[in-house]
């Protein structure tokens, strides 16, 4: 009846059929599975054993695909096992403990294999694999807490969707509960030990997740947002405060929210932090901020009006050290044209300041150079090239006029290439870091959290926290005038922002 044709398969082609096969084992249709275990099996693909325990063991499977899945066990056994070494049906068991084995190990692989390949389908792949694997634990009854805090994290990876990306801030209220609960209920220490595995990991969409998720663990949805809360145990509030220094600004917000509305009154290691934090992300006015730092004035004007094109709103500065200040002031900051010869510090020094951001995301950073540099000056460009190369989010680019601008047939007025700008910054920042639509979506979320974190100051003002006088504080104790502290959580994530002035520049520094 499930008759498979083995095909010689090799690379890539092989690979599809493998993901494909998966897929139907993976899928709630178990008319699908038998099929899909003969073709696994015929495919010879030994990297998959792991998938074919749960249907082999599970108590009620029923007896066709059960006994496929024994089988296809017993014939990579025959492949891979010593000579003479008998085969043994596998255990409830031994089958948590190789699927979670499994599990940890595709949720510690981020990156595609092949550098050359599509790093979004391959992280499709990944959060696909372990969807599967962990509904096979839950499907033997897995209550071993590593197993459990993996299931737990695949669930949170998998809100993000299709694409990578942060997990998206308007989820149904009760849905992150429901994600985050286990075997044993909605544990909130459960779910901490879940945050520091995802932060472990590097999967920081899945960490803000969690926090958001502690959150709402800890706070009736219906709950004022200046309503006094049972503090946080204090291993939960660590593991926030822990997250705080993650340099990632969806992951430090909404484990700085959680902190200011759940953690209690101050005084407690991190709690300078969480004000910190929110200040620094109430600075967001939803606009694109670009830092161009040059010790030529006229070079930082032409390199800042090249910027504006393209919708950005260029803050310039004139050395290394304002240039450091300058994109850790604002949260808006989404890159930095640094000229390669600024002083005060150096170019490679103020570039490793802007690395160790504390707060907020870490700017790409494109470093300006001449390309007649090494002419009578000594190899400065080639030294520039050797030192900036080995510094990852970072690329050297010239200052041509092709770069921000098209190159244009002067006889026909068409256009021959586009401006380099672009396509230098996809390189450096990820592919959509230029694409019009991802860049308005994540403006909009800054100026949204920054509309948060302006309301969370002032409620700390009102519980008496220590607010320093600076901007933030003043936009804090005016959305206090606006009257927040009668929103219930609810209604304080589903309030609209305010458009964004991308139009604005800032003075020379």
């Amino acid at each position: 009846m499930f008759a498979w044709v083995a095909l010689p398969c090799a690379g890539a082609a092989a690979a599809d059929t493998k993901q494909s096969l998966l897929a139907r084992l993976g899928s709630a249709d178990l008319a699908a599975w038998p099929a899909a275990i003969e073709g696994l099996d015929a495919l010879g693909a030994d990297d998959v054993t792991e998938f074919l325990l749960a249907p082999a063991v599970v108590p009620d499977t029923p007896p066709e695909i059960r006994d496929r899945a024994l089988a296809a066990l017993r014939h990579v056994h025959e492949r891979c096992a010593e000579p003479g070494e008998p085969w043994q049906p596998p255990t409830p068991g031994e089958a948590v403990a190789r699927i979670t084995r499994r599990l940890d190990h595709v949720l510690r692989v981020q990156h595609a294999p092949d550098p050359l390949s599509d790093l979004a389908q391959a992280d499709a792949v990944r959060v696909r694999e372990a969807l599967h694997l962990a509904r096979d634990l839950m499907a033997l009854g897995a209550t071993e807490p590593e197993a459990v805090r993996l299931v737990l994290l695949t669930r949170l990876e998998a809100l993000r969707g299709p694409t990578p990306g942060p997990v998206p801030p308007d989820l149904e209220p009760g849905q992150l509960a429901a994600v985050l609960t286990g075997p044993d209920g909605l544990d909130i220490e459960a779910i901490a030990a879940v945050l520091d595995l995802a932060v472990s990991r590097g999967l920081f969409a899945a960490a803000a997740a969690a926090a958001r998720g502690l959150e709402e663990a800890a706070l009736p949805v219906d709950q004022p947002l200046d309503a006094p809360a049972t503090p946080l145990p204090p291993a939960v509030r660590d593991a926030l405060v822990r997250a705080l220094a993650i340099p990632d600004a969806e992951l430090q917000f909404a484990a700085a929210r959680t902190l200011a509305l759940a953690a209690g009154p101050p005084p407690w290691p991190g709690s300078s932090r969480v004000v910190a934090t929110l200040a620094h992300a109430a600075t967001a006015t939803g606009s694109d901020r670009v830092v161009v730092a040059h010790h030529d004035a006229d070079i930082a004007h032409e390199l800042a009006a090249g910027i504006s094109r393209f919708g950005y709103r260029p803050a310039v500065v004139s050395t290394g050290r304002a240039a450091v200040i300058a994109a850790r002031e604002h949260a808006d900051t989404v890159l930095v044209i640094l000229g390669a010869r600024i002083v005060k510090p150096s170019a490679f020094e103020s570039l490793q300041f802007i690395q160790e951001q504390p707060f907020g995301d870490v700017p790409p950073v494109l470093v300006v150079v001449d390309p007649f540099d090494d002419l009578a000056r000594g190899p400065f460009l080639t030294k520039s090239i050797l030192k900036f190369s080995r510094v990852p989010c970072v690329a050297l680019v010239d200052r041509m006029e092709s770069f921000f601008m098209p190159t244009i047939d002067p006889e026909t007025g068409r256009e021959l290439a586009p401006a380099r700008f672009p396509q230098a910054l996809a390189d450096v920042a990820g592919q959509t870091a230029a694409a019009a639509a991802p860049r308005t979506a994540r403006a909009a979320r800054r100026l949204e959290r920054g509309r948060q974190a302006a309301t969370l100051l002032a409620i700390l003002h009102r519980r008496g926290w220590e607010i320093p006088a600076d901007a933030c504080s003043r936009l804090a104790l005016a959305a206090a005038r606006r009257g927040p502290a009668g929103y219930n959580r609810a209604a304080f994530t589903s309030q609209p922002p305010a458009p964004a002035d991308a139009a604005l520049s800032e003075p020379t520094r």
